[in-house]
């Protein structure tokens, strides 16, 4: 079944917060990806498992089914396809793989559709 939109919006403090374009654990992201194609390899870095990846199964612009191991806590970290962010964990089931992100494109779209509002026309920071 499709998702549910699932997103929240923050305007940083240019002046406090300085982006980078790499995770934590060594992630880069540079862009926003195409929705994946099934078998694409996708990673994501959560703050519980931190960074794991494996083959996307399905994907279309709302969701994204994949092998990529995910467990209470990494809600909100982003799942990449190369360099490209093509979406987020954000619900976790006790379940057997695959597991299921939001794709970005979705949510992307909703925040465009609103007019002049913060985080339209988002774009990770390449630096």
């Amino acid at each position: 079944p499709p998702l549910e939109l699932d997103y929240a919006v923050i305007l940083l403090d240019p002046a406090k917060v300085h982006p980078i374009s790499t995770t934590p654990n060594g992630l880069r992201i540079d862009h926003i990806g195409p929705v994946p194609r099934q078998w694409n390899w996708a990673c994501k870095d959560g703050q519980t498992t931190g960074l794991t990846c494996g083959p996307v199964w399905s994907a279309d612009g709302n969701r994204v089914d994949g092998y990529i191991v995910v467990a209470p806590g990494d809600s909100g970290s982003p799942l990449v396809v190369g360099t490209g962010l093509v979406g987020f964990t954000s619900r976790f089931g006790y379940v057997l793989p695959p597991f299921m992100f939001n794709g970005i494109h979705r949510d992307l779209a909703d925040i465009a559709s609103q007019g002049d509002v913060i985080g339209r026309g988002f774009e990770p920071v390449r630096d």
